[in-house]
């Protein structure tokens, strides 16, 4: 028997920049050469047609260079950051205190200059890239001479005089150590009862509602024009899937926040503030945990996990769930049923079992992980 098999189609491979082309004598010679191309149009789409005409230009250039230099960039960038984890092990702040930053509303409308402009991008690592053109962030800073003045005026007709000013919140490592404080009693054969939820959230960032995070920064009195800034950037999304090296079709999405984008875990954190406020307005038969009654702390949050905090009897355990279920049909945002659990301290074996069928999560013991 003869079996034969035809060889994969394989089609042209994307365009992308590497950064050691900057270095090249005559690279901004280059740039500055094909950039005087009259082309009719605003200034995004003069942009635009610039550089997809450039791509041609610079792959008959460097294209057939070795990629060596791009490998010995590669492993010294990997050195810089294993050094930069070894020396910083602590996590950074990601959160934001709403109520704080509240107070710098004003500073949204106002326009933002070219020296921010130019923070922003080299902000941005070298081998980032803003978009799926091929060229990286690294390309915008080494043909800033050429390009910059082109860049800013585009970026600032985009924004039309609006800009986001967030105060940095607290470490989330405070958190950690907090709830560390409120379980440790939880081995204890004698203790009043207990009950911790640990919640996963499923796919939290693919799942956010677009009307949802309108409606909270509406509700949060930012102002119009940085509202539609915001909206404007999340819902123009758009994904390439790359098959065999190519890229395909490009699909637009319905929902949900862009892995990597800065301003994600903002949004995110103003979302879960919603939450927040449910939990806080929660009257009846609701029992605090025994250590949160003099604060009245419900929940922590913990990246896309929740710690809920009650007292360890079946009404409050109840109470939580229904409140958890109504921010679920309002966000878009849902527990990961099969992979949060509850642990509960003090609490009748008997009632142990009616919490778990209430609740529906796993029953578990400490300690556990973050």
């Amino acid at each position: 028997m003869l079996v034969s098999f035809s060889p994969p189609h394989l089609s042209r491979k994307p365009f992308r920049f590497f950064n050691y082309w900057a270095q090249k004598e005559g690279f901004i010679d280059t740039i500055r050469d094909h950039w005087r191309i009259d082309i009719e149009g605003c200034v995004s789409y003069q942009i635009t047609q610039k550089l997809r005409l450039l791509k041609s230009r610079l792959k008959l250039l460097y294209g057939k260079e070795h990629i060596q230099m791009e490998v010995d960039q590669a492993k010294s960038e990997l050195l810089h950051f294993q050094n930069l984890l070894h020396d910083n092990p602590g996590l950074q702040s990601i959160l934001t205190q709403f109520f704080k930053a509240l107070s710098h509303l004003p500073l949204l409308d106002l326009k933002f200059t070219p020296d921010e402009i130019k923070h922003v991008l080299w902000s941005i690592l070298d081998n980032k890239a803003p978009g799926l053109d091929g060229y990286n962030s690294g390309f915008y800073k080494a043909s800033s001479e050429v390009l910059g003045d082109d860049i800013i005026k585009a970026i600032t007709q985009f924004f039309e005089n609006a800009q986001g000013a967030f105060v940095a919140g607290r470490n989330i490592m405070h958190n950690i150590l907090l709830c560390q404080d409120l379980v440790k009693h939880y081995t204890r054969q004698h203790c009043t009862p207990s009950c911790l939820m640990k919640i996963d959230l499923c796919r939290a960032y693919d799942s956010m509602n677009w009307s949802f995070i309108k409606e909270m920064l509406v509700a949060l009195n930012f102002p119009h024009k940085f509202i539609k800034i915001i909206m404007t950037c999340i819902t123009s999304t758009s994904y390439v899937l790359i098959i065999n090296g190519s890229p395909k079709n490009s699909f637009v999405a319905k929902r949900g926040l862009r892995q990597g984008d800065p301003v994600s875990p903002l949004l995110f954190a103003i979302g879960m503030e919603y939450l927040s406020k449910s939990l806080k307005s929660i009257v009846g038969a609701f029992g605090f945990h025994p250590r949160c009654k003099v604060i009245k702390l419900t929940h922590l949050s913990l990246a896309d996990e929740l710690m809920i905090f009650c007292k360890g009897d079946l009404s409050s355990v109840r109470i939580i769930c229904a409140c958890i279920k109504g921010f679920s049909s309002t966000s878009g945002l849902h527990a990961n049923w099969g992979k949060s659990t509850i642990y509960l301290a003090g609490v009748d074996n008997s009632i142990k079992e009616d919490i778990r069928s209430v609740s529906q999560f796993t029953l578990r013991t400490l300690p556990f992980k973050y």
